[in-house]
């Protein structure tokens, strides 16, 4: 499966991203968030979805959430099934 970090996962787009990655399986999924034992990021690792610490303003987390990953923020799932296609493209 392919590791993906959806950053602001207990927000509105973010949360939406991570149900349809769970969804559409194939994907590893890591949630970023500040509070991982929030109750946000509770639910969402509830649903499947690891959560990472991380805030915009430490970078360090934020390389190291990415250092899991293959993939982060992105806009669209159809640019995500290209990926799983492709895996080796990344």
């Amino acid at each position: 499966s392919v590791p993906i970090l959806v950053t602001g996962a207990t927000g509105k787009q973010g949360g939406a991203m991570i149900d349809a990655l769970i969804e559409r399986k194939g994907f590893r999924v890591f949630g970023l968030t500040r509070n991982p034992d929030g109750a946000g990021a509770k639910k969402q690792a509830e649903k499947g979805a690891e959560m990472l610490r991380g805030d915009f303003a430490d970078k360090s987390s934020i390389v190291e959430a990415l250092r899991s990953c293959s993939f982060s923020s992105c806009q669209t799932l159809k640019q995500l099934e290209a990926l799983r296609q492709r895996p080796s493209r990344v």
